[in-house]
């Protein structure tokens, strides 16, 4: 996913885990954070709740995972995009450019 990105001219900074990821995010301020549900360290949701909190402007989040349950939680906390995996790697870059 990061050199598809890449390749179509998106500078990306990948992390770790979910506590990385927000470190980054509150030093680059990201327009769009691509994160998956279960991280290691600060979960998908911990990590898209504390980028709301505390990164301006706000970015757009794209959540990836294969649990019905992380579903749920991205529509109901207003998710701008989820990605049910597995999904195609046209498909997510697609997702991504069309936020």
């Amino acid at each position: 996913m990061v050199g598809a990105l890449g390749a179509d001219d998106y500078l990306v900074h990948d992390a770790p885990n979910g506590a990385v990821a927000l470190e980054k995010a509150l030093l680059v301020h990201p327009d769009i954070v691509v994160t998956a549900f279960d991280l290691p360290v600060v979960s998908g949701a911990e990590l898209i709740e504390s980028l709301r909190l505390l990164v301006r402007p706000r970015p757009a989040i794209v959540a990836l995972s294969r649990f019905v349950r992380a579903a749920l939680w991205c529509n109901d906390n207003g998710v701008e995009i989820f990605l049910a995996e597995p999904f195609t790697l046209a498909s997510f870059v697609r997702a991504v450019s069309h936020r």
